[in-house]
């Protein structure tokens, strides 16, 4: 592994590896092809992010802290890039989808 590789590659909780080659995001060693953020109910309350892969789901830590390093791992920061969520990971051949989640 060369060292740009291992600058590349961040690791967030629960040992998930995150990486951007390209126009791609690598998850585990496999391309991203869609994000799930599940809601709590009927709020806007996130409930988990789960990550979509060639290689199955991986889901993220709960609530907004375990999508915050993810969006933080692929340098995802709407304020500065003015686009929404949407729209970046569209660049990378991402799908965004939301579901909800009956936690009573």
């Amino acid at each position: 592994m060369k060292l740009k590789d291992l600058l590349n590659e961040i690791e967030i909780s629960r040992g998930i590896k995150v990486e951007v080659i390209g126009d791609q995001i690598i998850v585990n060693g496999s391309p991203l092809k869609r994000l799930d953020i599940a809601y709590r109910g009927m709020s806007d309350r996130v409930y988990r992010g789960y990550l979509f892969t060639d290689e199955g789901q991986i889901n993220l830590s709960g609530g907004d802290s375990g999508l915050d390093e993810f969006l933080n791992a692929i340098n995802y920061n709407y304020q500065k890039l003015g686009i929404g969520l949407n729209d970046f990971l569209k660049g990378y051949g991402v799908e965004v989808t939301n579901s909800e989640m009956d936690v009573s």
